[in-house]
């Protein structure tokens, strides 16, 4: 089977799903950020479902189904490999959207400052080499964004995209790199003694890199038509204008985050209209700086279990009325509704939880209940 006829059996393996509904899910998944915007009819759920024949076998293996730099020269095969991802989102009824992303790697808006990046055997993105000081200092954002480094080769793929989806396919941006982590891919472990022994240069790369994040995002929003109000990722939707993925910050003092992110968050998300933050890892430290700013509108925790204890966490996100994405487990011998009261008891209004639950794919009894479980309980909890 030729690559073009492989895609259009991928696309085939997505249930179609109305754009009536889809609209629907999107409006719960923004409103449920936010004290002044109206509570959804539900808190979103999106139900995943796993063990389709063709899964990723090893889901942190990078080459799966097409080495990872054949998929950066080929955008068949990049869309290939996100179609089957994208498709344990459509396997049982949810507020789960199919989303493809041009997964360019971490680093590729760096190439649009005359930088080059590589692929390891293991499908790993790095920066070929990073500047010196010196020559950090001496980079620029180009005023063509479009014609520089990797973006023809990432507007292109968005294009392809776009001339091979249905309508019930959607299109997101991938991991978006916030000014701070972009500076610390520019500078490395560096950056982290010269925060004391050299703070401007630090503000001098940060200034740099806020202005090629924004100008990124704008750039390739646009070219997806994605609105001003809202984005996608993943399998659902976030209030605000774009995600900064923000994993190096969690090595920062809750002070040096203050004076060295959270002014450039602060200048992006403004640009922006608003959005959220991600991290890997442990940033309990730092999570109250997010909570602080105005239009930072959720936190997407890439490993919420080492955050403390749960229960808290999200506890603070329903005071500041932000959202937090949280992957429901069922204790032993705890029924799906059990465990779904247990989430939803956390929160006073129709607030705050981005919910996840799943389900095997021929575990239909299962995964087909869980959406109109999940209503129900919230029809009773809810009353008004």
């Amino acid at each position: 089977m030729n690559m073009d006829d492989t895609i259009r059996t991928a696309i085939a393996d997505i249930p179609p799903k109305d754009e009536a509904d889809i609209a629907v899910s999107i409006d719960r998944w923004v409103k449920a950020a936010g004290e002044s915007v109206e509570d959804p009819d539900y808190l979103p759920l999106a139900v995943h479902g796993w063990g389709k024949t063709g899964d990723n076998p090893e889901p942190g293996n990078k080459n799966w189904l097409h080495p990872r730099a054949e998929q950066l020269d080929d955008p068949r095969k990049m869309l290939h490999v996100e179609l089957l991802k994208a498709r344990a989102k459509a396997v049982f009824p949810s507020d789960a959207v199919p989303i493809v992303s041009p997964t360019f790697g971490n680093a590729f808006l760096l190439t649009a400052l005359g930088l080059d990046q590589v692929v390891s055997e293991t499908g790993d993105i790095y920066l070929a080499e990073r500047p010196s000081k010196e020559q950090a200092a001496r980079l620029s954002v180009p005023d063509d964004l479009a014609r520089a480094g990797l973006f023809p080769k990432v507007l292109d793929c968005l294009r392809y995209y776009k001339s091979v989806l249905p309508p019930h396919v959607k299109i997101g941006l991938y991991y978006m790199m916030s000014p701070y982590d972009l500076a610390y891919l520019i500078r490395g472990a560096e950056l982290l003694t010269d925060l004391y022994d050299d703070p401007d240069s630090v503000h001098r790369v940060l200034r740099l890199t806020t202005d090629l994040f924004v100008r990124a995002t704008k750039l390739l929003k646009t070219e997806i038509a994605e609105p001003d109000d809202h984005f996608l990722y993943m399998d659902r939707a976030y209030r605000g204008g774009g995600l900064l993925c923000e994993d190096a910050c969690i090595l920062l003092s809750p002070e040096l985050h203050r004076e060295f992110s959270v002014p450039y968050t602060i200048e992006a998300l403004e640009a922006l209209g608003g959005g959220c933050v991600h991290f890997c890892g442990d940033g309990r430290h730092i999570v109250d700086n997010y909570l602080a700013i105005p239009n930072m509108y959720g936190i997407l925790f890439g490993q919420l279990e080492l955050n403390g204890l749960r229960e808290d966490m999200i506890r603070r996100f329903v005071r500041a009325r932000r959202t937090i994405n949280l992957p429901m487990t069922q204790r032993d011998g705890e029924s799906i509704e059990a465990c779904f009261r247990r989430y939803l008891s956390l929160t006073d209004r129709k607030k705050t939880l981005h919910a996840g639950a799943g389900a095997a794919a021929d575990d239909r009894a299962r995964g087909e209940s869980l959406l109109e479980i999940w209503h129900d309980v919230q029809d009773d909890m809810f009353r008004t």
